[in-house]
């Protein structure tokens, strides 16, 4: 997953979990226009954070993947480069 993928992620997952805050405060007004809601419109502003909230995860999870591979590789690397009588 590129790095501009898990910024737009981010950044989507902030502005829904933001509107899903001031939903809690008025469940019938949308958070993002201010128009009049039907519990549908509410349950899928819910349900597309609840997405978005789940690839963040997802992303985070192979950010952490890729750094440890990286960590591994450089690593490996570096090992390569020490002569073999003086590894340990």
């Amino acid at each position: 997953m590129s790095e501009a993928v898990q910024h737009r992620i981010l950044q989507e997952a902030t502005f829904y979990g933001l509107g899903i805050e001031l939903l809690k405060n008025d469940g019938h007004v949308c958070p993002f226009c201010k128009r009049e809601l039907t519990e549908a419109d509410a349950n899928h502003i819910r349900d597309h954070h609840a997405s978005l909230a789940a690839k963040k995860q997802d992303a985070n999870v192979l950010e952490q993947a890729q750094t440890e591979l990286h960590r591994r590789i450089s690593q490996r690397g570096a090992l390569e480069t020490v002569p073999s009588s003086k590894r340990h």
